[in-house]
């Protein structure tokens, strides 16, 4: 048996009891223990009050990766997409925006685009861009009217033939 999880509830709760050095001292320790929390705090206390840089260094990052890619051997590129992929949803869940991820989601299709592998041939690379385009689709229809049109751009351009 492992040990039995507090619900977020509970968990406010005897947060509020906690002073600020106890409070520090919680955030420090969850650092420590995994890097993607690091990461997230990172996020929290550093980047998230400038969405606009972050999504620049996010982009930045997934283009290094994208430059990484061996074009000549299917298996290898699918295997550098699938990491870049890992990257963008790692971002998007730290941001939490439906925009954020609609942006970083679409660079990360362009990028796909870019590297000329024909996706027409690989039933594997096909599914897994056309599952982004339907991601991207899907967030687009969960905001509000007014935003759907300024986004509804980022789809436009990823209409590839299929």
């Amino acid at each position: 048996m492992g040990l039995k999880s507090a619900s977020i509830n509970e968990i406010k709760k005897e947060l509020g009891f906690l002073n600020e050095a106890e409070l520090i001292a919680l955030c420090l320790k969850l650092g420590k223990y995994k890097k993607e929390n690091k990461e997230l705090l990172n996020y929290l206390l550093f980047e998230a009050s400038n969405e606009t840089q972050f999504i620049e260094n996010a982009k930045e990052e997934i283009a290094l990766i994208f430059d990484q890619i061996n074009t000549t051997n299917s298996y290898l590129a699918k295997k550098t997409i699938r990491k870049a992929l890992k990257h963008v949803r790692k971002y998007a869940k730290y941001a939490g925006l439906a925009s954020t991820e609609i942006i970083l989601t679409s660079y990360f299709c362009q990028q796909i685009l870019a590297t000329g592998i024909s996706l027409n041939s690989n039933i594997a690379l096909q599914n897994l861009y056309s599952n982004q385009v339907k991601r991207i689709e899907k967030l687009i229809a969960g905001m509000h009217e007014d935003l759907r049109a300024d986004f509804q751009e980022h789809l436009s351009e990823l209409q590839y033939i299929s």
